[in-house]
């Protein structure tokens, strides 16, 4: 968060909750919901918008049900690190219903971090967490009409590897989550009971 302005208040704060703070300075009125997911539930069904960041992949994709189900854009953000300075970003601007779904963008692969950590956790989560906010800034700008997914892989010998998918058009039928999307609890009820896509 340091090339967004980030304020002594910030350190040792949650993620989510300095993010929070952070939107805040922009003018956002925002809710942290630092807690279990399923726990956040009647908070995320009535939002404009949720910005998701959790360390486990298995949230990640039921926070995508849940922005499919009710119709609420999202802007997701994984990332890890590995050993030997490797890193890796995923961040995910969802529009339910103009393109696809979280999990049409591509896999939910795994978030957490390695059993040998030597890379920075600090410069890979300010690299997701510029690309959040440019998510953040297009969506309020009105420059983000379909999906996307921007991923940045910093284990290329000291290099980077970045790569942006894009999603146009109506949602995938061949897609359950897309069939689902603004059926609200229905439908989150059905995708739940039918399985996550993984």
């Amino acid at each position: 968060l340091n090339a967004h302005r980030a304020l002594p208040e910030d350190l040792g704060d949650s993620k989510v909750t300095a993010m929070a703070r952070l939107l805040g300075r922009y003018g956002a009125k925002t809710v942290a919901l630092n807690r279990r997911v399923e726990e956040a539930i009647d908070w995320i069904k009535h939002a404009q918008l949720i910005l998701s960041w959790p360390d486990n992949p298995n949230a990640r994709r039921f926070v995508g049900v849940l922005s499919a189900a009710y119709a609420v854009p999202l802007i997701d953000i994984g990332s890890r690190v590995g050993p030997a300075g490797a890193g890796f970003v995923d961040v995910r601007t969802v529009l339910p219903g103009s393109g696809g779904c979280f999990f049409c963008l591509g896999g939910a692969g795994s978030n957490e971090t390695t059993a040998v950590r030597t890379g920075s956790l600090l410069s890979v989560n300010s690299i997701a967490a510029g690309f959040a906010m440019l998510a953040f800034e297009n969506l309020m700008a009105g420059l983000q009409t379909a999906s996307q997914w921007i991923q940045v892989d910093l284990s290329r010998n000291g290099g980077f590897l970045a790569e942006r998918r894009q999603l146009r058009g109506t949602p995938t039928r061949d897609c359950q989550v897309c069939r689902e999307v603004g059926g609200a609890d229905a439908a989150f009820t059905r995708l739940l009971q039918g399985h996550m896509p993984g």
